[in-house]
């Protein structure tokens, strides 16, 4: 298997791990909306629908744009036919993207959700509570790390390379 196969193989997990995820989510999102609501559930039933929605979103973009992003990720340089990659930076890359598009995913409702509160509680004049702007600090947070770890995947798999071999180009051995 070549390491873009390995890279389709870990995207279509990812994607499956999306569109069950927004299946969990769907009824709770749906039970909030249809449901009578009351001023406190209003905030959380639009991020987390709109959570749902992404979730749902990135699972059929994934699935159905698996090519065209291994593409991107791994340009046809990179591409080996031997069991093993000779460059481990290869087979990293994907699984920092892969791990770095879940964390950006995952943190994206809880932006959603602490953004909201804050802004209507800065709407009804009280002040701020310190839990919402921590949580929205935390939030921020991971969706920084989670773009750094997408965005900046091969750069990220050169670092764990170099780290790995002492900046020797190969593997040291005890």
């Amino acid at each position: 298997m070549t390491n873009r196969g390995a890279a389709v193989i870990g995207l279509r997990l990812l994607a499956l791990y999306f569109f069950i995820h927004s299946l969990t989510l769907l009824p709770q999102a749906y039970g909030l909306l249809s449901g009578g609501l009351a001023a406190d559930d209003a905030v959380h039933a639009w991020p987390l629908a709109a959570a749902c929605l992404v979730a749902l979103a990135a699972s059929v973009l994934l699935w159905f744009g698996v090519r065209p992003l291994v593409a991107v990720l791994l340009p046809q340089r990179t591409v080996t036919g031997s069991p093993a990659a000779a460059d481990p930076g290869d087979w990293y890359a994907p699984a920092f993207a892969a791990v770095g598009l879940l964390v950006t995913i995952e943190a994206l409702p809880a932006v959603l959700r602490s953004g909201a509160a804050i802004h209507y509680s800065l709407q009804a004049l009280q002040p701020l509570e310190p839990e919402l702007v921590i949580e929205l600090a935390v939030a921020v947070l991971r969706l920084l790390l989670g773009l750094v770890a997408l965005l900046g995947s091969r750069g990220l798999a050169g670092l764990i390379v170099r780290l790995r071999t002492g900046g020797l180009g190969h593997a040291v051995s005890p």
